[in-house]
């Protein structure tokens, strides 16, 4: 059994200061497990908090998740850097029983999934088109900070464009 990971305090703090200034953020764990995320991440992608603890898994969400097909506009783009970000932990955290049980489960349900895990693993997509059932077409900047835990997962519209006012729309709908 595996011990269900934490985000620190000020983590959280991070992430309520990042919703504030319209960034939407997740904080990923060990085998991109969501441990955190702030409403407009919420709002945006998916509200991991809701899931069962089990699905709370940004792999699982990309991979099995029909929303994430329909939110990404390139969604193999975005699969490709999924699946990126797992091999990153995966050399972190080379003897994780919990994680190739991920993989494998993954590979069986997803022939996507088994196809991007055995391909070169390109850098994190910088930047993506979604469409978003809320407030339509976004393009934003994601970028992956990697940190001993984990990854922070943040989300950038250009200044002033038509991406951030969808962002400041969908951030009011959620307030």
């Amino acid at each position: 059994m595996t011990t269900r990971q934490r985000a620190p305090s000020a983590a959280r703090e991070l992430l309520t200061a990042l919703d504030r200034a319209l960034v939407p953020a997740c904080l990923l764990g060990r085998r991109l497990d969501v441990l955190a995320q702030n409403r407009l991440s919420a709002a945006l992608l998916t509200d991991f908090a809701a899931r069962p603890p089990a699905e709370r898994n940004h792999a699982r969400f990309v991979f099995t998740d029909p929303h994430a097909r329909d939110l990404f506009t390139d969604w193999d783009a975005v699969a490709a850097a999924t699946a990126a970000l797992l091999h990153q932990d995966a050399r972190r955290n080379p003897h994780d029983p919990a994680l190739a049980e991920l993989v494998g489960d993954l590979s069986i349900r997803r022939a996507e999934f088994a196809g991007h895990w055995a391909r070169p693993h390109p850098r994190p997509h910088a930047v993506q088109t979604l469409w978003h059932p809320l407030v339509g077409e976004l393009t934003v900047t994601c970028q992956v900070l990697c940190g001993a835990g984990g990854f922070l997962l943040v989300q950038t519209a250009e200044p002033d464009s038509p991406s951030e006012a969808a962002l400041a729309l969908l951030a009011q709908l959620v307030a």
